[in-house]
């Protein structure tokens, strides 16, 4: 692949899609905001779990061509959940569905918005429940904006995706987004 370029997006204010980083150990690992969240009265930015680190670690993002602290790794990253856990309705007890999650508890929320770069506003939020996970979504168009990757379009491809089989365990994704038609 080409070499990474290093973005600094030229808004002043944070939102999902801002590319971030956390440096240690002497790597830096690199990814992308992805939303606020809010948990017993703090703002939090969601991310990958590698890029989240361990609690207490500085998360950084670029703006304009500097390096500007986001704030501190906070709590375990999320890896993975029993399926009955995320969806009750489902009765397999040894299948686990692969979290990619860490939390960034915020310096500060004023320098944030809720629009994410490169999409805009977010539309209504899809409730995903035993119910309403359906093959109707097979085929259906879906948009992100990578912090490193840019715009990335898809459809979803498959829903529970089982990807590895170990003993009496599997490991499914919940969703499978591939390239559009």
């Amino acid at each position: 692949p080409p070499p990474f370029r290093e973005r600094g997006l030229a808004s002043e204010l944070l939102g999902g899609g801002y590319p971030c980083e956390r440096r240690g150990q002497g790597t830096v690992e690199v990814g992308t905001l992805a939303c606020l969240v809010r948990r017993e009265g703090a703002y939090y930015a969601l991310t990958n779990r590698h890029v989240a680190g361990t609690t207490g670690e500085e998360v950084f993002a670029r703006i304009r061509g500097e390096r500007v602290r986001v704030g501190l790794s906070e709590g375990a990253p999320l890896t993975k959940q029993k399926l009955k856990a995320r969806f009750p309705a489902y009765a397999e007890s040894n299948v686990f569905v692969n979290v990619d999650a860490g939390l960034i508890r915020l310096d500060d929320v004023s320098d944030w918005t809720s629009q994410v770069f490169g999409i805009g506003e977010m539309g209504e939020m899809f409730d995903a429940t035993a119910s309403t996970l359906t093959l109707d979504l097979m085929g259906l168009p879906v948009r992100a904006f990578g912090g490193t990757s840019g715009v990335l379009e898809g459809e979803i491809k498959a829903l529970f995706f089982r990807y590895q089989s170990v003993g009496d365990y599997d490991y499914v994704s919940d969703v499978l987004i591939g390239p559009r038609r």
